[in-house]
């Protein structure tokens, strides 16, 4: 199992806490911004493979799909990981 199937796995198993779902949404836009920008695209479908998360999160969290090629994101995908680390160090 690769990484970014196992942060998909976290973020579909984790919707009972809406700040994690706005760090859930923030991560997936910065990492499709960031495939959008590269030199060699690489669309959303290209960094999530397995077609049912892809859907799924497409279902839940349709903006970052949509808003990857429009807008910038607000932080790095590095600051919202230490958040949600930070978060469940919390609990």
């Amino acid at each position: 199992m690769d990484i970014m199937h196992c942060c998909v796995t976290i973020m579909l198993l984790d919707e009972d806490n809406l700040l994690h779902c706005v760090l859930n949404e923030q991560v997936l836009h910065c990492i499709f911004f960031l495939g959008e920008i590269n030199t060699v695209k690489f669309l959303p479908e290209e960094i999530v493979t397995d077609p049912n998360m892809l859907n799924e999160l497409k279902g839940r969290y349709p903006k970052p799909f949509q808003c990857c090629t429009t807008h910038l994101p607000k932080r790095s995908p590095v600051s919202c990981v230490l958040d949600r680390v930070s978060l469940y160090n919390k609990r």
